[in-house]
């Protein structure tokens, strides 16, 4: 069996890290719906899914630089034109929702006039705006729209690494294992 070629280590690691923190954050925040409002178990889960997303917007830059630094691995057998451009548009749109969410939901806060809690340390980042319900409250429909957007575009990426695995059975999944 030939060897396969991969993605460089520090992306498989960001990748599958990312990935982790994508999961816990939608889990967290689904699971906030089933806490009692203004239970301390509905704001620990806030605070986590935000914490999750934070983690998620500090890690985005450096994946994107070293994506752009390392490059990847050609798709053995080479993918038909159209499947090359629709892998683009979807890695396109899942690295914007990597950094689109996690600003939409700082923004969201700051809108209402909180700070963004500095954890463990009692201390936050006040918000430069005025508190703004009606701002707070559309850009938290608009994060939680392109959250559900969302759902639906990593399910295509899972699927067509799936495809790609058992039905084309070329090394797309491989590359990133």
């Amino acid at each position: 069996m030939a060897v396969v070629p991969r993605y460089a280590a520090v992306l498989r690691r960001l990748h599958w890290g990312m990935f982790m923190l994508v999961v816990l954050a939608y889990l967290l925040i689904e699971l906030r719906g089933y806490a009692p409002r203004g239970s301390a178990l509905r704001t620990g889960l806030f605070q986590a899914h935000f914490l999750f997303g934070l983690a998620l917007l500090l890690l985005i830059g450096p994946r994107l630089w070293q994506r752009i630094r390392l490059g990847a691995p050609a798709v053995t057998p080479a993918l038909p034109g159209w499947q090359a451009w629709m892998a683009k548009l979807t890695h396109l749109a899942l690295y914007g929702f990597l950094l689109i969410q996690p600003i939409l939901g700082v923004l969201t806060i700051w809108a209402d006039g909180r700070g963004i809690p500095i954890y463990l340390t009692g201390l936050e980042i006040p918000s430069p705006f005025v508190g703004n319900h009606d701002v707070h409250e559309w850009l938290g429909d608009l994060h939680s729209d392109l959250g559900n957007i969302f759902y639906w575009v990593i399910g295509l990426h899972i699927v067509a690494g799936l495809f790609h695995h058992y039905v084309r059975r070329d090394d797309t999944l491989r590359r990133m294992l």
